[in-house]
């Protein structure tokens, strides 16, 4: 590595992607993730490298404190486990682990725990500038007395080489044919490539001091542009807090920080995507927003008042289509690039943090992995988001893929061939093909004629006209119509036309009185006029669009009463009854609203049927043996699928599935999966870290890999330098005694405790 990275550890990163050290300096024999404070002069405590600077001779940290004490005092509840046996395999060791009760799952607690090392005493929340690792990485660089100091000074990473960590970001270089040319994000360990498909990695992010890279898209037009977005903003109490942007024109050789996104729109970055056709146009998914830029970077609009932006993707074959997934609300979708916004059907979704998938087959089929209070589902649409639909296993059996922690490992593809094919992944990854059932009727497309010379519609989440055009469902957000109450109609302006409505007021939903309205509502199916209802949100007694919130005409499945309104309207929330379609209008920018003067114009909604969507779930991956015991030797929690076609004639295509253990690859469709995260893909988190007093030798708890450590009989850790695996669970304390290197206590979730005291020869 290069020696920024000594700056890069002083200014406080808590994650460190493998062990840095002085050459011949023993290190203290024992650090860990105390205290990250900056501004109280306090320095973090994440690797023996930050231990070296601050050389407190003799200092036994909070947590093997903590350790000890907890060894004392459980005598008569023994509390610290027997030592595992030497690992034969990764798959059997994990079968033991099964049986145990440990699992490389547990992220919920450690995000706890960072939140409550980030926040000040008498404060419920971190309150760390944006930016402040750049702030404070520059502030050293700028100092030449500490340059002369870091000049002098020469590092060396001790490894792991063999244990990857958690990686949420892949993008597959399209020059490549074979395809084996790849970008990665980890969280924990910044970009990496690979160009033999995972037999080796070269890290490309060594001079930026944020390791949490999330989000990485690459340029259609210009293959050289890329842009990374940090910060991962999926948690609750999310402890891995990004810098922004960051843009490379080199094909990722070298990376610039954009200045435009060094504040807190850009903390947390989930997902970018790039124009295919205009290397200039990118849109970010971030924890507070959709934001756009149309100069490279340079500068950034927020597109969106939908929050906590958790994904967003692009139509493959059109660009202007675009979605997004805000955590709680539901997916929104852009025709304009991202312009501007509106809520999909909303009302049948489900769930907290959604991820999209669009089927490159057959654009108009898009699905999504939901995490729900009870559970997992998936939900689809064959026309683009205007109606969402649950797939119902066909068989009855409840299959729960993400496991109670979607929040965190959520992802889903689709079949590149096949549009029905659907691929999700949380602890496991699943193959879900999709048929269709008994169908259900929705709003299908409009056509409108001339309308655009007096009337504009008012963006207001409906899934047709830019928001200004849905069923009553979608509106009112419940599920009340009856599939009889939907069919074609029309609504008329013109010369000659009009008819009585109901006037309710806007707010209250209070019935007024029964008036004359200059237009016209029609059964184009039944060649019927239908009863109509508007909300009068100026207030002032009439139809009147001239306001920017206009007037919202309701329609009914009652048919028209010049004399009487009907009496199920014409009381206190009687806008209701059987309103099966709503347009929302505002007069044209630039005219000037005068009822008497309408031009012909009209509005036609169509309605077609639509399929219920069923589903038959098989597991992939089985991670500890709950199903199929099918490749229990995959790492758990997964972050992202990427699907590669290779061959249209034989349908053949790559899966790239980014997971806590670094990288899995299948080249058979996703039949079998190997890891390649495991060969100097340098990017495991560590909890805890100490050392062998006397010698380059290392033990480590790291989020959902366990707890390793480097053997010295072989000779000093280097970065190729492969650990021993000892602990299972997330590993998180360790100490390795100063006096007697044979003796070591680890601590995993749960506040398990496992020792040796012979170096883990025997149990």
């Amino acid at each position: 590595m290069k020696k920024i990275i000594t700056l890069l550890s002083i200014v406080s990163i808590l994650f460190v992607a493998g062990f840095l050290f002085f050459k011949g300096i023993d290190p203290q024999p024992k650090v860990s993730s105390i205290d990250n404070t900056v501004n109280d002069k306090k320095v973090s405590k994440a690797s023996p490298l930050i231990a070296e600077n601050v050389r407190s001779e003799k200092t036994v940290s909070q947590g093997a404190k903590l350790i000890a004490s907890n060894l004392q005092s459980e005598k008569a509840n023994e509390s610290v486990a027997a030592p595992p046996r030497p690992r034969k395999s990764l798959l059997s060791e994990r079968k033991r682990m099964k049986k145990s009760g440990s699992k490389f799952d547990q992220p919920d607690m450690f995000d706890k725990i960072q939140k409550m090392i980030r926040t000040r005493e008498g404060q419920s929340e971190p309150t760390y500038q944006p930016n402040y690792k750049f702030i404070e990485f520059n502030k050293l660089k700028n100092n030449s007395k500490f340059s002369k100091t870091v000049a002098n000074l020469n590092w060396v990473e001790r490894g792991p080489a063999n244990v990857g960590g958690r990686t949420r970001g892949i993008v597959v270089d399209p020059d490549d044919a074979s395809k084996n040319t790849w970008y990665v994000g980890s969280v924990g360990g910044g970009v990496w490539k690979t160009t033999d498909a995972g037999t080796s990695w070269r890290n490309l992010t060594d001079e930026i001091p944020n390791l949490a890279t999330t989000a990485i898209a690459q340029s259609g037009s210009n293959k050289n542009v890329f842009y990374a977005g940090t910060g991962e903003g999926f948690n609750n109490a999310d402890a891995i807090a990004g810098s922004g942007i960051f843009k490379s024109t080199d094909r990722g050789e070298t990376w610039t920080q954009l200045l435009s996104t060094a504040n807190s729109n850009f903390s947390y970055v989930n997902r970018l995507v790039v124009d295919p056709s205009n290397e200039n146009i990118v849109v970010a998914g971030t924890r507070t927003g959709i934001l756009k830029s149309n100069d490279g970077g340079a500068s950034w609009v927020k597109k969106s008042s939908y929050g906590n932006i958790q994904h967003v993707i692009a139509n493959p074959l059109n660009f202007n289509t675009l979605y997004a997934a805000a955590n709680g609300k539901g997916v929104v979708k852009s025709f304009d690039a991202g312009e501007t916004w509106f809520e999909t059907d909303n009302k049948n979704l489900s769930g907290a943090r959604l991820e999209i998938a669009i089927a490159p087959s057959d654009t108009s089929k898009l699905y999504i992995s939901s995490e729900t209070s009870t559970g997992s589902s998936l939900f689809g649409t064959v026309n683009g988001g205007a109606s969402w639909t649950e797939a119902t296993e066909i068989s009855g059996t409840v299959y729960d893929w993400l496991g109670g922690q979607g929040w965190y490992d959520n992802t889903i593809a689709v079949n590149p061939y096949d549009a029905d094919l659907v691929y999700v992944g949380g602890i496991d990854i699943w193959k879900m093909q999709v048929s269709t059932g008994a169908s259900q009727k929705n709003i299908s497309s409009t056509e409108k004629d001339s309308m655009e010379v007096r009337f504009a519609f008012v963006p207001g989440g409906l899934p047709f006209e830019n928001g200004g055009v849905g069923t009553g469902d979608d509106y009112w957000k419940t599920s009340d119509l009856a599939q009889s109450d939907l069919f074609n109609v029309e609504l008329r302006f013109g010369p000659g036309k009009g008819q009585k409505a109901a006037r309710f007021i806007n707010t209250t939903q209070d019935y007024q009185n029964y008036l004359d309205v200059p237009f016209e509502a029609w059964d184009l199916s039944g060649n019927r006029q239908l009863m109509v209802s508007f909300q009068d949100a100026n207030k002032n007694g009439v139809f009147d669009v001239s306001s920017l919130s206009g007037d919202k005409i309701h329609f009914h499945n009652v048919t028209y009463d010049a004399a009487l309104p009907d009496a199920n309207i014409a009381k206190v929330n009687g806008i209701k009854y059987k309103n099966n379609f709503v347009v929302l209008l505002r007069k044209a920018t630039g005219t000037t609203w005068n009822p008497a003067t309408l031009p012909n114009a009209w509005l036609r909604i169509n309605v077609s049927s639509f399929p219920s969507l069923l589903r038959t779930s098989s597991p992939i991956t089985d991670g500890y043996n709950r199903y199929s015991g099918t490749q229990a030797n995959i790492h758990v929690d997964h972050h992202n699928i990427v699907c590669v076609p290779m061959d249209q004639a034989t349908k053949s295509f790559k899966m790239l599935n980014g997971n806590d253990g670094g990288v899995a690859v299948s080249t058979d469709g996703g039949t079998t999966f190997k890891e390649v995260g495991d060969n100097g893909y340098n990017t495991s988190q560590f909890y805890g870290v100490d050392k062998m007093t006397g010698a380059q030798a290392y033990f480590g708890g790291m989020q959902d890999n366990g707890t390793y450590f480097s053997d010295h009989s072989l000779g000093n850790a280097n970065a190729a330098t492969k650990y021993k695996f000892v602990i299972g669970g997330d590993g998180f304390e360790v100490v390795w005694n100063p006096k007697d290197p044979l003796k070591m206590i680890g601590g995993s979730q749960y506040n398990g405790l496992s020792r040796t005291v012979d170096g883990w020869i025997t149990s």
